[in-house]
């Protein structure tokens, strides 16, 4: 499948703390779910998920462990 034509979409969820003078709180938690030729990836860090679906759906894109250091 060509990139950027993901068979199922990626989805997340940021959780965020009480709402404080009509602006939502401050984030404490993040979970992730992209799907890759083997099923679900499940994630809980946003980093993670950021480089997978960078790695899967943009052209070009390299991972900072992969790309060429000076």
């Amino acid at each position: 499948m060509p990139k950027g034509h993901p068979k199922e979409p990626a989805e997340i969820e940021i959780f965020f703390e009480k709402p404080v003078g009509g602006k939502p709180g401050n984030p404490y938690a993040f979970r992730s779910v992209d799907y890759d030729d083997d099923g679900p990836e499940y994630g809980r860090f946003f980093i993670e998920f950021d480089h997978a679906y960078r790695q899967r759906y943009v052209e070009g894109y390299e991972t900072p462990e992969t790309r060429d250091c000076d």
